[in-house]
């Protein structure tokens, strides 16, 4: 080829078309001149001839990574997302390490609507190419458009805990842990958001609001304070600063922050609602009925509206227009008991009767003569008999809930109340193989290597039974807690008793079957183990009572249980007697009430058996000791617990 037939900067892309038109002419063309070709067909924006050029490119140099990545960008640009992934695949291939091209790849991928490869080329790129914090973030953006949360919040959480955080990679932690339910780890980052970068209005944003759903208002409102200021024109930042004051009380400045947001945003029908709830609150009746009647206008399908619509009617002696609104409201929800109530009473009410009851009749039909014993004043209760019938309805609430509880237990395995034994068995038949491997098959004491570690599991298993359940006792039955007799004791109590009641059952059996085998030492002082039992359940009670406020307040605590209750696996004596350890460990250990109590139980199996370091009067001061620790947390702390 002459130098007058070779391409340069200058030739026009017309010329260039030519050329690259006729195969004759194409193959005359060096491999320079391809390269020429394609950039002045790219510049010229003739996508179609600097793909030709490219293509040519590649079949005469097909090894070429640059070549087929150079080819991959063009495909990509002109909307050949297919074609972009195969050649970015190619370049891909013969140089690992060129990471433009893996860049490439997962881009193409991901434009073709293929995820999974888009997040295949990802892990390819973190394996083949120096992890970065660029690529750790794509690779969490790629999970999340995969629905895959938990893995992106991994790699996100690689990315903040291993180096330093940027804003972004913060705010998608905050979001991948909220749309996980992880509230306490999505505030934690959003906190750590807020000291970082103080002057950024999107972390204290995101903090402010989970502090909100956290139930933390007295921390959200500075926040929320600050955030109005900033952003004076959204009116959701109003809304909930009232709705935190409301939460707290403080009714007067909620009612100044939610008009705040109707300034805003004046058609809302959740904040004209909101302020109707709170004018009334305050005794404004007339103004309450006013944006209520307004609400119903915004959002005649809110059933919630109507019924404090009705309310406030009804408390303003306009009982005709009350029932119309009540009536609207059972229209929109039929099954509400609550509607139906209120009806009941409104009918009642304006029919000039006495309002019933709702279980007393249906407020349609005049009442029954009335006995005239029935006129006479009720005899007030003795003293006496008002403890004794709260006594009672206590004693019903535990019934209750200890029923429920143990047939939630037993209904999880197919075997049933079987299953209450399966875990306790495997554990003495483990520990008892186990160590017989070390101890020539011969227990510490007696002559029976599994009724030895019987009597270490039992005792232990209930302990850590009581507690176990107790961490989220609350968060569980949030439910539960929204009738009025029950209270948090009570939930612990049930709890506790249930346990009880299955480790004695538990204990019976299993030593029990132990007699009719004639396997294991006789002995005529079982009751000890019986009070030793009691004192463990007592001991657990307390200390499961403190774990349920504590767990409620402070997430950590549970991971700080698990790693103690391993330590005192080790170090309660289930599988070893004080007896052969140095005196310089067992002084130490014997301080430990588990312990004490674990070998107060073995008094009642083996009779000649007397630690002299059993100190019975320092296990039960321990128990009771940790049980008041436990009320007095809860009532101290009840509220800042979360109800949510």
């Amino acid at each position: 080829m002459t130098d007058a037939e070779r391409l340069s900067a200058e030739t026009p892309i017309e010329a260039v078309r030519a050329r690259l038109a006729s195969d004759e002419a194409a193959a005359a063309l060096s491999v320079d001149d391809l390269l020429i070709a394609s950039e002045i067909a790219y510049v010229s924006r003739d996508l179609v001839t600097s793909v030709r050029a490219m293509t040519l490119l590649v079949a005469r140099a097909p090894e070429s990574a640059p070549f087929h990545h150079r080819l991959a960008i063009l495909l990509f640009e002109s909307g050949d997302a297919a074609g972009a992934a195969a050649s970015a695949a190619l370049a891909v291939r013969h140089d690992p390490a060129l990471e433009p091209a893996h860049d490439l790849l997962v881009q193409a991928r991901l434009q073709a609507g293929d995820i999974e490869g888009a997040i295949s080329a990802a892990e390819a790129r973190a394996t083949l190419c120096v992890p970065s914090q660029a690529g750790q973030l794509q690779m969490a953006r790629l999970l999340v458009q995969a629905n895959r949360v938990e893995e992106a919040l991994q790699a996100v959480h690689s990315v903040n805990d291993g180096g330093a955080p940027t804003e972004e990679s913060l705010l998608m932690e905050i979001e991948l842990a909220y749309r996980s339910g992880d509230l306490h780890a999505a505030s934690n980052a959003a906190a750590r958001a807020a000291r970082l970068w103080p002057d950024a209005a999107a972390p204290r944003d995101k903090l402010a609001r989970i502090l909100f759903e956290l139930s933390h208002h007295g921390r959200a409102i500075p926040l929320l304070l600050r955030l109005r200021e900033e952003q004076p024109d959204d009116a959701s930042v109003c809304h909930l600063l009232a709705a935190s004051y409301a939460s707290m009380g403080k009714n007067r400045l909620a009612l100044d922050a939610i008009l705040e947001a109707l300034r805003i945003d004046p058609g809302n029908g959740e904040y004209l609602y909101m302020a109707g709830a709170l004018s009334n609150r305050l005794g404004e009746r007339d103004q309450g009925i006013l944006y209520l009647r307004q609400a119903v206008a915004a959002a005649p399908d809110k059933a919630e509206i109507h019924v404090e619509l009705a309310h406030a009617l009804a408390h303003a002696n306009e009982d005709e227009e009350a029932v119309e609104v009540i009536d609207r409201a059972s229209q929109l929800a039929p099954a509400s008991t609550s509607v139906r109530d209120l009806r009941l009473f409104l009918l009642a009410k304006r029919s000039g009767r006495e309002p019933v009851a709702p279980a007393g009749g249906s407020g349609l039909f005049p009442p029954m003569p009335r006995a005239p014993w029935r006129d006479r004043p009720p005899r007030p209760p003795s003293r006496l008999g008002a403890i004794g019938e709260q006594l009672l309805t206590q004693a019903r609430v535990l019934t209750a809930l200890v029923l429920r509880d143990f047939r939630h237990r037993t209904a999880q395995g197919r075997f049933g109340f079987l299953s209450l034994f399966i875990p306790q068995a495997i554990n003495i038949l483990t520990l008892g193989i186990v160590l017989s491997l070390f101890n020539g098959g011969m227990p510490p004491i007696g002559g029976h290597l599994f009724f030895f570690y019987a009597t270490g599991v039992m005792p232990f298993y209930l302990f850590i039974h009581v507690i176990d359940h107790s961490q989220n006792l609350f968060q569980d039955n949030i439910g539960v807690l929204q009738v009025p007799v029950i209270a948090r004791l009570d939930l612990v109590l049930a709890m506790a008793l249930t346990e009880l009641l299955i480790g004695f059952t538990v204990i019976v059996v299993t030593f029990g079957t132990f007699e009719l085998i004639s396997y294991g030492p006789r002995s005529d002082n079982h009751i000890e183990a019986v009070y030793a039992t009691l004192a463990v359940w007592l001991f657990a009670l307390g200390l499961g009572l403190i774990s349920a406020v504590m767990n409620n307040l402070w997430r950590p605590w549970a991971n700080g249980w698990m790693i103690t209750q391993r330590f005192l696996y080790v170090a309660s004596g289930v599988f070893f007697l004080p007896q052969s350890m140095p005196e310089w460990i067992r002084e130490p250990l014997s301080w430990n009430p588990l312990l004490q109590c674990i070998e107060w139980f073995r008094t009642g199996f083996f009779r000649d058996y007397e630690p002299p370091w059993l100190d019975k009067s320092y296990i039960l001061a321990v128990a009771f000791g940790t049980v008041l620790v436990g009320l007095i947390l809860e009532r101290a702390l009840r509220r800042r617990m979360r109800t949510q």
